[in-house]
This record gives structure tokens, C-alpha cells and sequence, in this order.
């Protein structure tokens, strides 16, 4: 029921890690200022972490890692996701098609690459470094 409430709200992207954190800083011109996403997106995080743990039975918490709402829905999802073709077939098809944002970061994306290399490895289906490195190349 969380996912559907994250989805209905546009705000889903924090917990699957398709809005990224923005940088502390910028840099234009040569001069180093705040980023005026930063802020408003650790705030937005905050509070969907909160939903997500609030959510959860007491005896799910010891299963709660991270510190971005990011990371606790992955921790929540290696814990409980059943092992089925179809969730198999979900994570291949997350791999086939990722891609670097526009305005995501390199070190971002690759994370985001390993993520999703991670993740069928922990159900039993390890993806080969080789399929790994092209499927990230060519999404660049």
C-alpha cells in the first residue's frame, strides 16, 4: 500500500532511487553556492523514510538499514520480496533498461548499475561482470 501511496504522490522515485539526492553544493563560474534542491529533497526523504518505518510492524524493524529512504525500502525489499519469475523477470528488465539521467552524475549511476546487479544476486541470480559492464556502457 506504501508503493502505491509513493506512486500516486510522484515522490515513489525517492524509495526506487530514480530521484537521486542533488549535491550538497554547486559550482557556476567558479563560485561554490548551496544547491537549492538539496535541502528540500533531505527534507522530502525524511518524511518518506518516516511513512515507510511508520508502516512496518515492530518486528520488521530489525530489518531497517540505511539512511536515505532509498536504503531502507531496499533493505525492507531483500527482506520480504518472494522470490518469483515475475519479480525475476522485473529486476532483468530494470537492468536492460537503465540509462544515466540528465542530470545525474556518473559515480550516481554507476551506484544505481551496481544496485541492480546486487539485487538478483541476493535471490540467487548473479549477473556476470561482463553483462553487467556492457549494459551499464551502453546506458551512458
Amino acid at each position: 500500500m506504501i508503493e502505491y501511496f509513493l506512486t500516486s504522490h510522484n515522490i515513489f522515485g525517492y524509495v526506487d532511487g530514480t530521484i537521486p539526492c542533488p549535491e550538497q553544493k554547486v559550482t557556476v563560474e567558479a563560485a561554490t553556492t548551496n544547491n537549492r534542491s538539496y535541502t528540500p529533497w533531505i527534507s522530502n526523504d525524511a518524511h518518506i523514510r518516516t511513512l515507510v518505518i511508520s508502516a512496518i510492524s515492530e518486528d520488521s524493524y530489525q530489518h531497517v538499514q540505511g539512511k536515505t529512504s532509498h536504503e531502507v525500502w531496499f533493505s525492507l525489499e531483500r527482506a520480504y520480496v518472494p522470490v518469483t519469475a515475475s519479480h525475476e523477470f522485473t529486476l532483468k528488465n530494470q537492468r536492460l533498461r537503465i540509462t544515466q539521467k540528465g542530470d545525474e552524475k556518473l559515480a550516481d549511476y554507476l551506484c544505481r548499475a551496481q544496485e541492480y546487479a546486487t539485487t538478483p544476486a541476493n535471490i540467487g541470480e548473479p549477473v556476470k561482470d561482463k553483462v553487467l559492464v556492457m549494459l551499464t556502457l551502453a546506458g551512458l
